[in-house]
């Protein structure tokens, strides 16, 4: 093969790709003009997990409970109560990966240990126990002595918040 035959070939292969990329330069363009913003930094917030294929070689990366209640925390104040199923979904929505074979069930243990946190068995929801109603979901104050008695669910030992002192 000539020198001239192969200097031709390389141009051709080099015009080949000039044009591959200017269409695809174009295509870019027009996705932008229909889908707007498609770069994964924009797109992160937007991506909801519908159901996780498992691959045991391979370890999901799951959000850590300390950032989930955080985020459950900040749900429970801008949209009130919710069941743990509504917390699940917007949750999801949100990126956050909770791992086990039954990430639902695996939320509301985690709700289960947060003290902050209260369920209301007749509605279902959860809601958070705020700093000056902490007490109100297991006791009861007593308006004689100021010492709070605890409720039949609570334990039986009386409780005396620190502002207080207990009669004799």
């Amino acid at each position: 093969m000539s020198n001239d035959t192969v200097i031709e070939k390389a141009r051709t292969k080099i015009a080949w790709h000039y044009a591959e990329a200017k269409r695809l330069q174009a295509f870019i363009e027009v996705a932008v003009e229909l889908l707007g913003d498609v770069s994964p930094e924009s797109q992160a917030s937007k991506i909801v997990k519908v159901g996780a294929v498992r691959n045991p070689s391979v370890r999901q990366v799951t959000t850590s409970t300390p950032e989930i209640l955080h985020l459950t925390h900040q749900l429970l104040s801008s949209h009130g109560p919710m069941t743990a199923a509504e917390i699940f979904d917007r949750l999801i929505s949100r990126g956050v990966s909770i791992g086990g074979k039954n990430p639902k069930g695996n939320l509301s243990a985690k709700f289960a240990t947060d003290k902050t946190l209260r369920h209301n068995k007749d509605t279902g929801r959860w809601n958070q126990v705020g700093p000056t109603d902490k007490g109100s979901a297991e006791t009861e104050p007593s308006s004689v002595t100021g010492e709070v008695r605890a409720s039949p669910n609570a334990g039986s030992r009386p409780v005396t918040p620190p502002n207080f002192t207990r009669a004799n």
